[in-house]
């Protein structure tokens, strides 16, 4: 069971410049995008918007950000789930810049990252033009411009060290040296708002197989929920039919 190869994940080119809605391309794109989800859950995609040197640099200062006292750390607070400061363990840390695709909160947050807003509208980019291609592909474009609408984004900043050859949960392999420190940035998006499926998408062949519910309402039960009930799905406790 060990010497199982992790399944290799599409990767995606999103960085052609014909790539707009109504070309061959696009259609592509959105093909592939779809058939990832529905049989990987994640793709990784290939674009060329974040230089090396802006990598570098928001990694650099990353870095800077681990070696902080705790004490400041914790003054990134927030009154919402799943922002703001978090360690599940010794060997893992994150911390949350809401708001990060707005030039002043970023900067407010910390000097030492004064680059997260490039890398966060670069990120949202990619997002808004994912959920469109998906959109598209299920017939949905219409509810695209009110979801993107409801929709916010937080930019966590990562740290976790993790031994040699350790299984990421998203199933490729991390091979680093003993008690390496591992940096990752990651742009997360909330919903502001009900989320429903569309009547459209529902029929006897796919039948409802959620209620609709408030996102940020469950995210507030999922924190408790996860350390209390092990092996059972939050949502589906939340609001499965």
């Amino acid at each position: 069971m060990g010497s199982q190869t992790p399944p290799k994940l599409p990767v995606i080119d999103l960085s052609k410049e014909d790539l707009k809605p109504g070309t061959q391309n696009w259609f592509s794109a959105c093909k592939e995008i779809c058939q990832a989800l529905e049989e990987h859950g994640c793709f990784i995609v290939e674009c060329k918007d974040v230089s090396l040197d802006l990598h570098n640099r928001i990694f650099d200062a990353a870095k800077e950000l681990h070696d902080l006292p705790i004490e400041v750390k914790m003054e990134n607070i927030s009154d919402k789930p799943f922002r703001g400061y978090f360690s599940a363990s010794a060997v893992h840390e994150s911390l949350g810049i809401d708001n990060a695709i707005a030039l002043d909160d970023t900067q407010k947050f910390t000097h030492l990252i004064t680059n997260a807003n490039k890398i966060a509208r670069t990120m949202m980019k990619l997002d808004q033009m994912v959920i469109r291609m998906v959109f598209e592909s299920y017939g949905v474009e219409k509810q695209y411009d009110s979801h993107i609408g409801s929709t916010d984004y937080v930019l966590r900043v990562a740290f976790q060290v993790w031994s040699n050859n350790r299984i990421h949960p998203c199933c490729h392999r991390v091979t680093l040296s003993a008690n390496e420190p591992r940096h990752t940035l990651g742009l997360v998006t909330f919903h502001n708002g009900v989320i429903r499926v569309p009547d459209q998408l529902v029929d006897d062949q796919h039948p409802l197989k959620y209620k609709q519910f408030d996102h940020i309402d469950y995210l507030r039960m999922q924190m408790n929920y996860s350390r209390t009930h092990k092996g059972v799905y939050p949502i589906e406790a939340y609001c499965g039919i």
